[in-house]
C-alpha cells in the first residue's frame, strides 16, 4: 500500500463516484450498473435468493433508473451506449421494468422482505389501469 494513496485512489475512485448527484465537478458518469457487471466484479449474488436469469429485479431497476433519469443524461458522452440501448427496449419491456420498480420501492417502503415471486407477478401483470377523469 502506497502511503500517499488516499489522495489518487480514494477520493477520485470512491469519493467521487458517491457524489456525483451534487455535481460533475469530479465525476462524469453516475456509477449504477446491471447485473452482469455486478456478476462479473463480485460475488454478490452467491446465496441470493433470486434467480439471476429470472427473478433478479437488479436489471430492471437499472433501467428503470435511466428511464427516468433521462434528460439528466441527455448529452452525457459517457452515458451515449446506455442510452441508446435503452431507447431499443421495447415498451413492453420499460412498462415491466416500470412495474418491478414500482413494487420494490412498494414492499420495501413498507419494510415487508422483497421475494421473487414480488419481482415475477410485477414483471407478468400490466399495471392496472387508471381511472378516467372523464365522466
Amino acid at each position: 500500500m502506497f502511503t500517499d494513496a488516499y489522495d489518487w485512489v480514494v477520493e477520485p475512485n470512491v469519493l467521487a463516484m458517491g457524489t456525483y448527484a451534487t455535481g460533475s465537478l469530479m465525476s462524469t458518469k453516475p456509477y449504477v450498473c446491471g447485473t452482469p457487471y455486478l456478476k462479473r466484479m463480485g460475488d454478490a449474488c452467491k446465496g441470493c435468493s433470486f434467480s439471476p436469469s429470472s427473478t433478479c429485479p437488479i436489471s430492471d431497476l437499472y433501467w428503470a433508473f435511466l428511464a427516468r433519469h433521462a434528460p439528466l443524461f441527455e448529452g452525457n458522452i459517457r452515458m451515449a451506449m446506455p442510452m441508446r440501448t435503452l431507447a431499443k427496449r421495447s415498451q413492453a419491456k420499460r412498462d415491466a421494468d416500470r412495474r418491478v420498480h414500482a413494487k420494490v420501492v412498494e414492499v420495501l417502503g413498507r419494510g415487508d422482505v422483497l421475494t421473487p415471486d414480488d419481482v415475477k407477478g410485477a414483471r407478468a401483470e400490466p399495471a392496472a389501469a387508471e381511472p378516467s377523469l372523464a365522466q
